[in-house]
């Protein structure tokens, strides 16, 4: 299961996503229904948002774990 705040890429492009593969976001919300479903902002080169996609987690790789318990 991913995490709010994962770095994650797309494995391949879809008529539901218009992003090219490998395609780099973040976690920002995450659906818990079966099968759990991510809102992931994209962004491209230079860090400006591509849009923001619900997204299966068949669809991603994880490329960095993001941040988690700062308290």
């Amino acid at each position: 299961m991913l995490h709010e705040y994962d770095i994650v890429r797309l494995k391949a492009e879809s008529d539901a996503i218009p992003l090219p593969a490998g395609t780099k976001g973040t976690v920002l919300v995450i659906y818990p229904d079966a099968p759990p479903a991510y809102e992931v902002e994209f962004v491209g080169d230079t860090g400006d948002s591509l849009g923001t996609f619900t997204v299966r987690e068949s669809d991603l790789i994880v490329d960095r774990r993001g941040l988690r318990n700062l308290t």
